[in-house]
């Protein structure tokens, strides 16, 4: 498969109290082969471009894209 192998597939928005923080394909599967998915939840993957807050004090979790 020459083209890009994300095409076709949503993205996921996960919804916390507080933030909502939305995926694209390329964060959330990982191609082990150009023919297999595998979901990536929680996997360095899953962070990449993304900014994470954690705000011990106020108790807050955010997100924010890097680009």
């Amino acid at each position: 498969n020459n083209g890009d192998p994300y095409k076709g597939l949503l993205e996921m928005t996960f919804h916390s109290t507080n933030a909502d923080l939305k995926l694209p394909p390329s964060n959330i599967f990982w191609m082990y082969r150009s023919t297999t998915a595998s979901l990536a939840f929680f996997r360095n993957v899953f962070q990449q471009n993304t900014h994470v807050k954690f705000d011990l004090g106020k108790g807050l979790l955010s997100f924010a894209p890097t680009e």
